[in-house]
């Protein structure tokens, strides 16, 4: 199947065409170099490439081209086509050469892919230069048709209700519906719900004829306004739930659509973005846009490993699937008007053996808070009355265990291809571990937690086991972790020396142990020390949870006397615990003999990067 399409998108469509060979040039040869290769004459096809390419295309790759079909290597293929994408992502002959990759192992993608290649073929049709008489056996449509006609038999993939909740934010709301109707196939339903807007949105609403709405006499706010959405949606229909102030670029939610059928247990995608929290933002930034959001697109191609396991997903956009959201229950209106239902939805789907799927080849445009700005006065309140409620439904205060721990990240010296082991003791939600997982596809990941409710949570999502570190007995083999991270666990532990020294034996000769630990000699612990205050606080250094305190000095000495040596010893500062704070205490104090160097005092974490010490 391959041989008609992997030679001719690096010749034709992959490379630069300037000073290459004109058209006609460029199907002669195409159709003379296929020939050559079905008859397995690999070294006149060679020739034949050598002699008739311009100086500045690359024959090498070419030739990795023209081989591809006959070694079978798909994962260069579909490397080939994601490239094609970074040049035209709205090119119908390689969204048509996606499914026929798909098709090997994944027909609920394929049908997808050849969706899409039909959704472009009649928005843009094929260019008289395109080739495409070297890839299809048939009129190009018929082709599409035909692959759409026979795998749709053996799939089963749910068409979309896209849900929009519009409250006053007109402008916005009108950029959300135009950039659906420019991005997406019309076939997808959209219904906006309007909770009461008096900016004229709903007015502007009642003129479009392709919409569905639904009209409020009231705010019933963000929850109950996507279950309304959801109950007029086709019964059978996926659920996209969008919020007004946000923009659809070219295959955002395509690529969404990709994610959800990529693994039955899939329920629930969401994708990147400028401006979220739960570190969905490119490059973990809010970026402030204007109405120039073209520079985002490139975000939006094939990718080799583009899905991150997630607790949840922000609900700027989610898609949700149907069989999924029909057992676990829709969104808990208990929320109103907003903020932790979308935290709810994941670990409800969690719970449910489900997954939260990132998905960040998937880029959409958030203005932000758009609705909720509103009504400002009383959002602060709005947030604690919904993270109490979620804590009391779930019985542990989630924010404290769903941080991603990039200081410790940033340790790593494995190449993102590497094959490495990783244990996080201590690992909460498991959030460190999904994106080590990310970063690193070959990664094994597991994960130790004490608390029984997030272990028994998340278990099945990072490999995570529940456990007392200090009493069991590790189920892994002896030397099998290159990375053991313990973030902020070595001073929870009565006999913390003890369990470092257990360790060493699971660490690999040349693995590495990090660990944050924070800093009692910090500039704000030591000035009320002086001044006779010692006071545990809920979190922090002092925190009441703290079995243990360390010290620069006393931690290098534990970690020599338990059968480690540190490579490095990083500082990690807070504005408010630094000696600045404090200037004429520190001034004076400093000038005592024997005393520490300000740095150090200007340290609230120490971020340890240890070894096992040689024999």
């Amino acid at each position: 199947m391959y041989e008609n399409y992997v030679f001719w998108f690096k010749f034709v469509t992959g490379y630069p065409k300037k000073d290459v060979i004109d058209c006609v040039g460029r199907l002669f040869f195409m159709k003379k170099i296929i020939e050559l290769i079905k008859e397995k004459k690999y070294e006149n096809a060679i020739e034949i490439l050598s002699n008739n390419l311009a100086d500045d295309f690359s024959v090498e790759k070419a030739i990795e081209g023209a081989f591809l079909e006959a070694q079978l290597q798909m994962n260069e293929v579909f490397d080939l086509i994601s490239e094609g994408m970074k040049i035209d992502g709205e090119n119908c002959i390689l969204y048509y050469l996606l499914g026929n990759y798909y098709l090997e192992y994944n027909k609920n993608k394929a049908l997808l892919s050849y969706k899409n290649a039909r959704y472009y073929y009649h928005k843009h049709g094929i260019k008289e230069t395109d080739v495409a008489t070297v890839v299809f056996d048939k009129e190009p449509i018929k082709a599409i048709e035909d692959a759409i006609s026979e795998v749709s038999e053996c799939t089963d993939v749910r068409d979309v209700s896209i849900v929009v909740i519009s409250y006053n934010t007109r402008e916005y709301t009108q950029k959300c519906i135009e950039s659906i109707r420019a991005t997406c196939d019309s076939d997808v339903e959209i219904i906006v719900v309007d909770n009461h807007s008096v900016d004229g949105s709903l007015e502007w609403l009642k003129n479009q004829k392709d919409i569905l709405l639904i009209e409020n006499q009231e705010n019933v706010g963000f929850p109950k306004g996507c279950n309304q959405g959801i109950m007029k949606a086709k019964a059978e229909n996926d659920i996209f739930l969008l919020q007004s102030d946000t923009c659809l670029l070219p295959n955002s939610l395509f690529y969404l659509r990709l994610g959800l059928y990529d693994n039955d247990k899939n329920a629930i995608t969401g994708s990147v973005t400028n401006n979220a929290n739960n570190y969905q933002n490119i490059d973990d930034q809010k970026i402030d846009i204007d109405d120039n959001v073209d520079c985002f697109i490139k975000y939006n191609y094939p990718l080799n490993n583009p899905y991150e396991d997630k607790c949840y997903l922000e609900s700027f956009a989610i898609l949700i699937h149907r069989p999924a959201l029909e057992k676990v229950g829709a969104l808990d209106e208990r929320f109103t008007l907003g903020n932790y239902e979308d935290n709810d939805l994941g670990y409800r789907m969690l719970k449910a053996g489900y997954r939260n799927v990132l998905v960040h080849n998937s880029f959409i445009v958030h203005y932000g808070g758009k609705s909720f700005m509103k009504m400002a006065s009383s959002y602060v309140d709005l947030l604690q009355k919904n993270k109490n409620l979620m804590i009391d439904k779930w019985k542990f205060d989630f924010t404290y265990y769903q941080a991603i721990r990039y200081d410790l990240l940033d340790l790593f010296d494995a190449d993102s291809d590497d094959k490495i082991n990783v244990l996080e003791i201590g690992c909460g939600l498991g959030e460190t571990l999904s994106r080590i997982k990310f970063l690193y596809p070959n990664a094994k990941i597991y994960g130790i937690e004490i608390v029984e409710d997030i272990a028994n949570l998340v278990h099945k999502k990072s490999n995570i086991i529940c456990g007392d570190i200090t009493k069991m007995t590790l189920p892994y083999e002896k030397k099998y972790f290159d990375y053991i991270i313990m973030g902020d666990v070595i001073e929870h532990l009565a006999d913390p020396e003890k369990v470092l020294e257990m360790l060493t034996e699971y660490l690999a000769d040349n693995g590495r142990f990090l660990a944050s630990i924070p800093n009692l000699m910090n500039a704000s612990v030591i000035y009320d020390l002086l001044h006779g205050e010692f006071e545990y606080q809920d979190s922090g250094i002092l925190d009441r949870t703290h079995l243990r305190f360390f010290t620069y000095k006393s931690i290098i000495r534990m970690f020599r006397r338990t059968g480690y040596e540190i490579d490095n010893l990083f500082y990690k500062s807070l504005t408010l615990g630094r000696t600045d704070n404090y200037p004429e205490f520190f001034n004076q104090l400093l000038k005592i003999e024997g005393v520490c160097d300000r740095e150090i005092f200007d340290v609230f974490q120490f971020l340890v990067k240890a070894k096992l010490k040689e024999k």
